[in-house]
């Protein structure tokens, strides 16, 4: 960057005090500022890498993963060097003064030497892994088995047979011995779960038309469906095939929860505990 010259005849004149100050401008003015920071223009940064300027620090380069260094000068020795073996994560070591980096490398669990060739002795070497497993070390004597499709176990020394999801419709699969054993999801039945219930075959609305649907059931809209009302007959009584309530305690308020029936009130009557109880209004 060019610079007028100073008018040095006029700093002369005026005296040495404005001299030493136009000097002093001329230099300040020799760096690239913003806002008080080195700025990214042009840009020191080296080998494609980006200049990127704060507010609150000064000016650094983010280099591209070939180049480190402060201005991207050196290649990166984790790039372009000898690679760390067996697992192990590179790791750059700067160099002295701004010289030339290294790199050294940090070995997983069972590997060790400056390029992590060399195993150590460890709990897999005994390959207690089976039917093409992989062993896992957590540390030199211990490990764990990540089992093949089809396979489970702690050493995967078993067949899955939940590994085709034999278990339809949302349910639960449990591998045994030499089967498995299907825990369906509310509305279904059958070994695999693949049976859908008839929820309607039980009867459950006394007042409306049941609609089967998959896994459930519904109710025929603008109609009103209240559930077996026998659930609800245990305020004053003990639960028995045979009433216990006395002529007195036989009515009362009772409030029905439900999604069609929130916060309606009734009179019931006991009639026994039977299907065929009426509402008394």
């Amino acid at each position: 960057m060019s610079l007028p010259r100073p008018r040095l005849d006029y700093a002369l004149t005026v005296g040495p005090l404005l001299l030493a100050l136009l000097a002093f401008t001329t230099f300040h003015h020799c760096v690239p500022t913003v806002s008080g920071f080195v700025s990214c223009s042009p840009s020191p940064c080296k080998n494609g890498g980006l200049c990127v300027s704060s507010p609150r620090d000064e000016s650094h380069c983010n280099c591209t993963s070939k180049y480190v260094g402060e201005y991207c000068q050196h290649l990166n020795p984790c790039y372009t060097g000898s690679r760390c073996q067996n697992g192990g994560s590179c790791r750059v070591r700067e160099g002295i003064g701004g010289g030339t980096p290294s790199f050294t490398c940090s070995c997983p669990v069972g590997f060790t030497a400056s390029l992590c060739e060399i195993p150590i002795e460890n709990a897999c070497d005994s390959s207690p892994c089976l039917n093409g497993a992989t062993c896992n070390l957590k540390s030199l004597h211990e490990y764990v088995c990540t089992c093949s499709i089809g396979f489970t176990g702690d050493h995967c020394e078993r067949q899955d047979y939940c590994a085709s999801s034999p278990c339809r419709n949302g349910a639960e699969c449990r591998s045994l011995e030499d089967s498995y054993e299907c825990t369906c999801a509310p509305g279904f039945t059958g070994p695999n779960c693949a049976d859908d219930i008839d929820e309607c075959e039980r009867d459950p609305c006394r007042h409306g038309t049941c609609n089967n649907i998959h896994g459930s059931y519904s109710l025929i809209s603008n109609q009103t469906c209240l559930e077996d009302p026998n659930i609800y007959l245990l305020m004053y009584g003990t639960y028995s095939l045979t009433p216990d309530l006395n002529d007195d305690d036989q009515r009362f308020l009772i409030t029905i929860s439900g999604s069609l029936n929130a916060k309606k009130s009734h009179m019931w009557a006991q009639m026994g505990l039977n299907p065929d109880l009426q509402i008394a209004n």
